[in-house]
């Protein structure tokens, strides 16, 4: 065989139209990615598959094998957001997972999800005591809001991430970040508010760690996803918005009439003009099984709303139960439907409207 004809048969395959076709839509959808994932190539890789699939393109097994290789052990597993967010609602950057996944192996014989702390880490040590928590038995999933109000943020944060805790994203997590960060309401500041002054006593690893907790975590095998606030009925789960898994309490309808699609609110109207999301979430059925891409998720475990305290529906249950406020800290263990709480040491802060609880 001459040189011309062995390079006319090696380059055939590649002038097939589908093929031109096929490695030009990949191309765009990695560069996509890449700008999707803030050019964290690790996520990009990872969400490569799902978004292929769902385009109605096949996947090469020299691409399987690309993909697979890039999504290493130490990438957690996730789903890719569609939501179309760049920023979060305090001004810093999405994290590159938004809607994390612990495997069966991750979770360990038991999950206790706990309520949010608010630096009350003594607290949370005796929480865990109580449980007869073990590090070889037990996953401990925290829903967020780790920091301000009570004494002890910096330290909270620190000691979680050392222990190898998992937690989602809370307002107030999203807040420490951009007061360290100075961007949203803390740009161009000269100092920060005292209850912020605790971000000066983070290193560098515990604000990449904060920096990287997600939105949501599905616990697939036990059909539970913890978030912080909510998730809004009606809207699958890589469409949720991060103001509404982050802030919500209420939900009501869009427009006049009580018909249009359900609408986040985040406070608690005193006219009954909203009603609590879980309550909604428990009543509407299949499409509020936690959405494309979570299976198996059939209950929702969450926080953020210590003015209703412990709430307990079909399909969702709240654990914020006050602890900064002087009640209690509330955790559940999985699977299973205890929950064990204990007394807050003291008052740390007195409520002082709903929107700042």
């Amino acid at each position: 065989m001459d040189t011309s004809t062995a390079v006319s048969e090696g380059i055939a395959p590649l002038l097939n139209p589908f093929l031109l076709t096929y490695t030009m839509v990949m191309s765009l959808m990695l560069l996509s990615l890449l700008r999707y994932a803030n050019n964290r190539p690790a996520a990009a890789f990872q969400a490569a598959p799902i978004l292929l699939k769902r385009l109605g393109l096949p996947i090469s097994s020299f691409s399987s094998s690309l993909f697979s290789a890039s999504s290493v052990s130490t990438v957690p597993r996730s789903l890719p957001s569609f939501a179309n967010e760049t920023l979060t609602p305090a001004g810093t950057r999405m994290p590159a997972c938004v809607h994390r996944i612990l495997t069966r192996a991750e979770a360990k014989e038991r999950v206790l999800v706990v309520g949010d702390v608010h630096g009350c880490l003594e607290e949370l040590q005796a929480l865990l005591v109580k449980a007869n928590y073990t590090a070889a038995r037990d996953s401990v999933v925290l829903v967020g809001d780790l920091v301000n109000k009570g004494p002890l943020s910096a330290e909270t944060v620190k000691w979680c991430r050392t222990q190898g805790f998992y937690s989602v994203r809370g307002n107030h997590d999203d807040s420490a970040l951009a007061a360290y960060f100075r961007v949203g309401k803390f740009a161009g500041v000269s100092s920060l508010p005292q209850a912020y002054d605790f971000v000066a006593a983070l290193d560098e690893a515990d604000v990449a760690w904060l920096d990287s907790l997600p939105y949501t975590l599905s616990i697939e095998h036990l059909g539970v996803v913890v978030v912080h606030a909510g998730l809004l009925p009606g809207r699958p789960l890589q469409m949720q918005q991060a103001a509404d898994m982050s802030r919500m309490r209420s939900v009501k309808r869009a427009g006049e009439g009580g018909e249009g699609t359900w609408v986040g609110v985040e406070y608690i109207p005193e006219n009954g003009e909203a009603e609590p999301w879980a309550k909604v979430w428990s009543q509407e059925g299949k499409e509020c099984e936690g959405g494309e891409g979570s299976t198996d998720a059939r209950h929702l475990l969450f926080g953020h709303d210590a003015k209703r305290g412990l709430q307990v529906f079909r399909k969702a249950t709240g654990l914020d139960t006050g602890c900064c406020y002087g009640r209690e800290l509330t955790l559940a263990i999985l699977p299973g439907e205890e929950r064990i709480s204990v007394k807050a040491l003291k008052a740390y802060q007195v409520p002082h409207g709903l929107k700042s609880e």
